[in-house]
């Protein structure tokens, strides 16, 4: 099945490559140029013997959590850029899709088995049983905010076209504490936002919903439209009071939503395949900083100007990227940025894990 859902991603106007990837020898390092064409990588890591699905950044910025189709799951150091442990077992062989951590000592991942399982990353250990309520692969999971060190709030989302709620206690015991349903396809992406009280998601129907997830009954108030595919992957962050949506879609763009008014923003263009995972960070004086991955093997970085603040405007005008990170030879899988927004990680179908230096743009 992991097969399935990679031939999905690759869009319409795409092709499967059948390269063998190369997981020996590293892509030569970038020197920044002072125009800002490419930026340098850090560093390169190589452990899992699949592609590298999902990335977490925790503990401070010092740890990554990354998720492979190869059933394991990895923690990394991100000082020495080193793998501290493997966590395996939990998914019966069948790969890992999708991960998040909470209260920064335990995970919740989700597998091409239609389960999740509990993780302590301090013990390295499973916790409990599987959770069985999804009726298909888990492809993303989504952690609340950390309301204290006796259980976590989950949200996971399911190529069944659900997103289930979840409280899970340290021990391991889990209640369905909500049921969404309305997508018309596989959820792709999950974005918690106003202090977790909603929730943005993006599917194959094209479609952005908006729920309350306040309510038991999973209340869609507000759908999206405006992506002509696929949306593949989506991120919150806020700026000056203002919650600002970022999807990727398979239609090869990006797009920036005004979640207060549900006015697209802006139009991102310049992939030239499908928009497979993005980050956003805001900067109260800078605007929004924006990472984008495609499987067109770059990461694209994105900068919004506060001028998109504005509401009101007749036309989303239509943004360029002000820089190209090359050097993965397979399709992106994920990217996320350190909360200072310095350092960005990435996963791939190339089976590795870069690091890369952004500077103060």
């Amino acid at each position: 099945f992991d097969e399935i859902l990679k031939m999905e991603w690759l869009g319409q106007h795409c092709t499967p490559c059948h390269q063998p990837f190369n997981t020996k020898t590293p892509p030569r390092i970038h020197e920044l140029p002072l125009t800002g064409a490419e930026l340098p990588i850090e560093s390169v890591s190589f452990g899992h013997t699949q592609q590298v699905n999902c990335i977490c950044i925790y503990a401070a910025n010092t740890r990554a959590l990354s998720a492979s189709g190869d059933g394991t799951m990895k923690v990394w150091d991100l000082n020495t850029y080193s793998v501290r442990h493997t966590l395996s077992g939990g998914h019966g062989g069948h790969g890992i899709l999708s991960c998040a951590v909470a209260n920064g000592t335990r995970a919740l991942s989700g597998g091409a088995d239609h389960r999740l399982r509990f993780w302590d990353l301090e013990n390295h250990t499973i916790i409990g049983q599987p959770f069985l309520a999804h009726r298909g692969p888990v492809l993303c999971i989504q952690s609340a905010r950390d309301l204290d060190h006796k259980s976590a709030i989950f949200y996971s989302g399911s190529a069944d076209g659900t997103i289930i709620k979840w409280k899970i206690a340290m021990d391991g015991f889990s209640i369905v504490l909500a049921t969404f349903t309305g997508h018309d396809g596989p959820v792709r992406c999950i974005a918690l936002y106003d202090n977790d009280d909603k929730l943005a998601s993006g599917s194959t129907d094209n479609s952005i919903k908006l729920w309350d997830t306040t309510k038991r009954s999973g209340e869609c108030f507000s759908t999206l439209q405006g992506h002509q595919a696929s949306v593949n992957c989506c991120a919150v962050s806020v700026c000056n009071n203002m919650p600002i949506l970022l999807t990727g879609s398979s239609d090869e763009t990006l797009k920036v939503w005004d979640l207060d008014s549900e006015a697209c923003l802006a139009s991102l263009h310049g992939h030239c395949e499908s928009v497979t995972c993005c980050h956003l960070y805001a900067d109260s004086a800078n605007g929004f900083m924006l990472l984008s991955g495609s499987l067109d093997e770059t990461i694209k970085v994105w900068e919004v100007p506060s001028f998109l603040q504005k509401k009101g405007q007749a036309e989303a005008p239509i943004l360029s990227c002000c820089h190209t990170l090359s050097g993965h030879t397979g399709g992106l899988t994920s990217v996320v940025a350190s909360s200072q927004g310095t350092t960005a990680l990435s996963g791939s179908y190339d089976k590795t894990m870069k690091v890369w230096d952004i500077p103060n743009l």
